[in-house]
């Protein structure tokens, strides 16, 4: 199976919860054509074995796959006893979710397999328990985002967005990123993004997005404030960092969308380890 990355379009943290989570509203956008292969298979040995051909994902228990089916099997009643196979091409510990991606994969996967004894609230159960962009991946379109993350809807997207994205290929964690947040309170509302993302002109849409985790980050990695600032000084519409980082996305106009995409290569591929991709996002109804 075929897995998918996101941004996030909008990202507001509203406030930190007895928990330890943050509540948060968020825009969920998938990027459907950057993509890890998630293959599971029934074994007859017991335990969860896990093989990827990226060095830096763990095989132990920590993986979310691996913890994904852990869960689905206590759900479901039977004792784990699978292979879990792993192509990494989405970048990790990104903000593009793309451990989450895999984790929604194997889930969908067991339950086929196992001839769908979980019905959907039941995975998303799991998928919550595990992460919480989990939930997402389990049906990967435009989407509002609440609580922490978990609490879906389906939202409509109107426009064709065109996408850069850069990934610069050294990782920041989810913890580091929400313990040093700088909250805006001047962020364009919710509501107003939300009856934005119905407009067919992909500016209006740029023009409200926002990422309360960024400020932290472009000042704590001044690397990632220089490819946001040449995004902008070559034309994009916005430039921000997709969630936790350190991934930083463009809307672009579509007659500049390669020529950024080769500029920002060629400006910073000597500084940096850095994956650019082109995307599409296609309107939603």
């Amino acid at each position: 199976m075929n897995t998918c990355a996101k941004i996030n379009l909008f990202l507001k943290v509203v406030g930190k919860r007895q928990d330890g989570y943050h509540d948060l509203e968020n825009i969920f956008l998938p990027i459907v054509d950057w993509n890890d292969t998630v293959i599971v298979r029934k074994q007859d040995k017991p335990g969860i074995e896990i093989y990827c051909d990226h060095p830096d994902v763990p095989r132990d228990g920590s993986n979310l796959c691996a913890k994904a089916t852990r869960e689905f099997c206590l759900k479901a009643g039977m004792p784990p006893a699978h292979r879990i196979l792993i192509e990494k091409r989405i970048p990790i510990a990104a903000g593009l979710g793309g451990g989450s991606s895999d984790a929604a994969a194997t889930l969908l996967q067991l339950n086929a397999i196992h001839g769908h004894p979980l019905d959907v609230s039941a995975l998303h159960g799991i998928a919550s328990a595990i992460g919480a962009d989990v939930p997402f991946f389990l049906n990967p379109r435009p989407a509002l985002g609440t609580g922490i993350g978990t609490e879906l809807k389906p939202l409509t997207l109107a426009a064709k967005l065109h996408l850069v994205i850069a990934a610069p290929g050294f990782p920041i964690t989810a913890k580091w990123a929400f313990e040093h947040c700088k909250i805006q309170h001047a962020a364009p509302s919710l509501e107003d993004i939300v009856k934005q993302m119905e407009s067919t002109d992909p500016a209006a849409i740029a023009k409200l997005a926002q990422n309360d985790l960024e400020h932290a980050i472009l000042d704590k990695f001044p690397l990632l404030a220089l490819i946001r600032e040449a995004f902008l000084t070559m034309g994009a519409t916005c430039a921000h960092v997709s969630g936790s980082g350190p991934t930083i996305y463009a809307i672009v106009p579509p007659e500049l969308q390669e020529r950024i995409s080769a500029g920002i290569q060629t400006q910073f591929q000597s500084l940096t380890t850095l994956s650019v991709h082109s995307s599409t996002i296609n309107p939603t109804t």
